[in-house]
């Protein structure tokens, strides 16, 4: 072989592994963007003007950075004297449904997050003393069995409530448990690090900060309002549902506990807190076996003794409500505003002993 042969395929290689480490430092200055990015208002407050596009194009933004906005939001307003947390659950009330004033009231709710998340946005509420008077926190009904990882804050808060959770639960002596929580933690910040590489998450960004190049969501989503509220999707037809049960998961009484703990202590007595399990419609049929069933009604259970523990107001579901506004649902699980504000509205002026 000559040498002219060797010297091109040194010459190839060299440029082969220049062409790669290229690649390699542009991945991670990329995946380093996309990091940076996560939940930066670049736009401004999308809720300090009723921009209805902008409001729209909040649903194509990931959990984590619809939270961060709205922490955004909080710290240029005075502190608020209703604040509502939850999901899409909880999503649909604004401050006229509970007969309040708009700037007095605002909803930190955020669509797929769990009551792990809500507890973290009032801890993130008070870290910059912006915690409400009243907080009202949705509990996703216990039969939807809905236990979803936090997204909220970011990785290094979020490594300190699993630290914490893990701590909890070993000095309680359950350390199977424990490796089971270390398990479904790690594969939860997994897809939180995939979904933050991801040119989906870019993309939904970029529809928020130039709101006109990017497509809109789906026709039937409805555009967020400035009071954080957002109107519930319009359905195609209502029909009767039916939820199936699985066996409750496993780490909802720790967790409950342990959130339960975290707070008391970030409220310190010093606002009212009232949590309340998300209401069904009236039509639906659980499909569960005895053993869940009872299951269900032991957390139940278990819950409200928690809030007596701890001196919170909280209601458990209504074993049945009023079948006259079943037309109002358009699905199963997301009460209508006409159905749920009053309740919470009588729950705000009750002011009813913890239970």
């Amino acid at each position: 072989m000559s040498r002219d042969t060797l010297g091109e395929r040194k010459t190839a290689s060299a440029g082969g592994r220049t062409v790669l480490g290229a690649f390699f430092i542009a991945s991670v200055l990329l995946l380093g963007l996309l990091a940076t990015l996560r939940g930066m208002p670049l736009g401004g407050d999308p809720f300090a003007r009723n921009d209805t596009l902008r409001l729209l194009r909040l649903n194509n933004l990931p959990g984590f950075d619809l939270a961060a906005l709205r922490l955004f939001h909080a710290r240029q307003m005075p502190v608020f004297d209703v604040a509502v947390f939850g999901n899409s659950h909880a999503i649909q009330i604004a401050a006229e449904d509970i007969g309040l004033r708009s700037g007095t009231f605002f909803n930190f709710a955020v669509p797929g997050s769990s009551f792990r998340q809500s507890v973290n946005m009032v801890a993130a509420l008070d870290s910059i003393n912006k915690r409400p008077a009243t907080i009202v926190i949705s509990l996703d009904n216990l039969a939807l069995n809905h236990v979803a990882a936090p997204e909220f804050p970011g990785f290094m808060g979020r490594l300190k409530t699993i630290a914490g959770d893990l701590f909890w639960l070993l000095s309680h002596g359950q350390p199977k448990l424990a490796a089971y929580a270390l398990v479904n933690s790690a594969r939860a910040e997994w897809r939180t690090m995939r979904e933050t590489a991801s040119f989906s998450a870019l993309r939904a960004r970029a529809s928020v900060w130039i709101p006109r190049t990017v497509a809109s969501p789906r026709p039937w989503v409805r555009a967020f309002r400035p009071d954080g509220s957002r109107e519930l999707e319009s359905a195609v037809e209502r029909k009767q549902f039916s939820l199936a049960v699985q066996p409750l998961f496993v780490l909802w009484r720790p967790y409950l506990a342990r959130d339960f703990d975290r707070l008391e202590r970030t409220v310190n007595g010093q606002s009212r807190v009232v949590i309340y399990e998300s209401l069904l419609a009236p039509d639906i049929e659980i499909d569960a076996t005895s053993g869940t069933a009872a299951a269900i009604e032991h957390l139940r259970g278990y819950f409200l003794s928690l809030c007596e523990k701890h001196g919170f107001e909280c209601y458990g579901a209504p074993g049945a409500t009023s079948r006259h506004d079943v037309a109002q649902w358009s699905d199963c699980c997301h009460a209508p505003p006409a159905v749920l504000g009053p309740r919470i509205e009588a729950m705000l002026r009750n002011r009813r002993q913890p239970s």
